[in-house]
């Protein structure tokens, strides 16, 4: 029996494909922030506390922006949109 996955694969433009990866490497590159913030924050001294947990905030916040741009990216190439 044929692997329903591989009978059902379409093309997917070429150009989709680039902004896909590139969305997949700018969500990767937030993550890596995420992690380096949130280090920042647990090693920072009381004086400092407040701007590194600031800074892991923002970098939390662009984490979600790039994720959620990744999903509604993989979804339109899916055809889930």
């Amino acid at each position: 029996m044929p692997n329903p996955s591989l009978t059902t694969a379409r093309r997917i433009d070429p150009a989709l494909l680039d902004a896909l990866f590139e969305c997949y490497l700018d969500w990767k590159e937030a993550c890596f922030e995420v992690s380096e913030a949130y280090a920042r924050w647990r090693q920072a001294v009381s004086g400092e506390r407040r701007t590194a947990f600031a800074a892991y905030r923002a970098a939390l916040d662009v984490e979600q922006d790039a994720s959620e741009g990744y999903a509604e990216l993989v979804a339109c190439a899916t055809g889930g949109a």
